[in-house]
């Protein structure tokens, strides 16, 4: 079995999602602008992701709607 090391976040703030991946060194990042992004994201690296950071207030489809797909 692998062990999931990667951590996606979903943030419309380039600036967030820069600061957030710097808090996590040892973990590989995937970032997606917005929720759409970010279930496209999570559905092609499923087997890698051990956790989401997402934003709440996000155009598209907001933080609440992307939590509702997982």
């Amino acid at each position: 079995m692998s062990r999931k090391n990667t951590i996606l976040i979903v943030d419309d703030y380039e600036f967030n999602r820069l600061l957030l991946s710097e808090m996590f060194p040892e973990r590989d990042i995937i970032e997606a602008s917005n929720g759409a992004e970010g279930i496209k994201e999570y559905e092609k690296h499923r087997d890698e992701v051990c956790a989401v950071l997402t934003d709440i207030m996000m155009p598209i489809v907001d933080g609440l709607s992307l939590l509702e797909f997982f």
